[in-house]
């Protein structure tokens, strides 16, 4: 994949939005930056896309330092706070779309699963700074003690081969998974990539109206069923047809009901409309175990990029942090393909009885170190990516196929961890 060519689109058309004047009057709220201030929407909106988990005090005196093409003033905390109310959360998310765009627009060798796009859904909650607005705005999660713990939820649209996220929302904590899947499938929609697509979803999305959905949108899908669809899971035979229509409702919907068994023993019901019978069930053991990609995004949110370690404890803060992450994370993504393949092509020549991968960490340290200076222009965007990549083919990691974890139902208290380094 030319991954260097599609980071310096992204990066252009960037650019080229952030310094429209049509961007900052799209994306400042009320009237915010309406006078001639010292924190204009651009220098607080480059400030805020440099993620940083350091304390504000530090973190402006290194921004002002590191990244002098800005122009940052010297200002108090409160008075970054209060900018940062004033640019909304969709302007960061707008910086995502662009990413999604050019990636499949510019990408050259898409790959796919038996002719599909892979794409999974699933969602996860994240703890939010404790403040009696975040828990208005998102909600609470009791424990057992009846303390409040403000979390909201969260979704992805997640291509698994690809590792780009293409839609990610935040809402309250309660906010339901299928409702976040049904806003998925509108975005998909609105970017109409041509592919054929197929939609992974565990156990919490299907339902009746779900299948109905997808169905009427040409999509192909395989979905984990849970014991409530007793009138398919208690059905005998691991491969069969059959038309489900639960009571109350007129039109069956067509299934192919497939079983599969894990290594662990455990045997998992799928449902999906792929009814050839080339698809054997190996092949659908493979499909869904492509799903767990979307776990491991999450686990690069809350361990590599530190989500959770939000730099403000605003509501349209939280927001921020979230929509900069997913962009990030994006563009590591992409690159990251294009050291894989340099490495891959070096490994080709070596008697080495491993294979190595990109490190995911150093690349989103170095993505994140020079994103800045590439949209300001205090350097090249070409040459800094190839420096990038440089220092990544030898910055690697070992790949290990076919790892398997079992889930641990309880949690260690351990919070420090060999393998969990900070990366911002």
């Amino acid at each position: 994949m030319n991954g260097t060519v599609i980071c310096q689109s992204i990066f252009k058309n960037v650019r080229e939005l952030v310094h429209n004047c049509m961007f900052l009057n799209a994306y400042s709220i009320g009237n915010a930056f309406t006078r001639i201030r010292k924190l204009t929407f651009l220098k607080v909106f480059f400030y805020l896309l440099h993620l940083s988990k350091k304390s504000m005090a530090i973190e402006m005196a290194d921004f002002m330092e590191n990244f002098s093409s800005v122009g940052f003033p010297n200002v108090s905390k409160q008075a970054l706070s209060k900018a940062r109310q004033g640019i909304s959360p969709e302007a960061f998310a707008e910086l995502h779309r662009i990413s999604v765009q050019k990636f499949y627009e510019k990408c050259d060798d898409l790959h796919t699963w038996n002719g599909y796009l892979v794409l999974a859904i699933d969602g996860t909650s994240f703890q939010l700074p404790q403040t009696q607005r975040n828990i208005e705005t998102f909600g609470a999660s009791v424990n057992q003690n009846s303390s409040p713990c403000a979390m909201a939820s969260s979704s992805t649209l997640f291509d698994v081969i690809h590792d780009i996220i293409i839609d990610a929302r935040m809402d309250s904590y309660n906010y339901g998974e299928r409702k976040f899947a049904l806003g998925h499938l509108n975005e998909l929609e609105c970017i109409g990539l041509k592919n054929d697509k197929l939609i992974l979803m565990d156990r919490g999305y299907p339902s009746y109206e779900m299948f109905q959905e997808l169905l009427r949108r040409k999509l192909a899908f395989a979905v984990r069923l849970n014991s409530t669809f007793s009138s398919i899971t208690q059905r005998s035979g691991e491969d069969f047809i059959m038309d489900y229509k639960p009571r109350g409702y007129k039109e069956p919907v067509k299934l192919r009901i497939v079983r599969i068994v894990l290594d662990d023993g455990t045997v998992e019901t799928l449902a999906t409309n792929l009814y050839g019978a080339e698809i054997t069930l190996d092949m659908f053991r493979a499909l869904y175990f492509l799903r767990w990609g979307v776990e491991s995004k999450y686990y690069e949110f809350k361990e590599r990029i530190q989500l959770e370690e939000f730099s403000g404890s605003h509501p349209i803060a939280i927001r921020q942090d979230f929509y900069i992450s997913v962009f990030l994370s994006n563009l590591v993504a992409i690159l990251k393909s294009d050291v894989d393949s340099e490495i891959a092509e070096q490994d080709k020549e070596t008697q080495n009885k491993y294979r190595y991968q990109a490190n995911r960490s150093f690349l989103i340290n170095r993505m994140n170190k020079y994103m800045i200076k590439i949209l300001t222009g205090a350097v090249k965007a070409e040459e800094t990516i190839q420096k990038i990549i440089s220092a990544a083919i030898k910055v690697r990691s070992q790949k290990q196929p076919d790892r398997k974890y079992s889930r641990k139902k309880k949690q260690s208290r351990r919070k420090h961890h060999n393998n969990r380094k900070p990366c911002l």
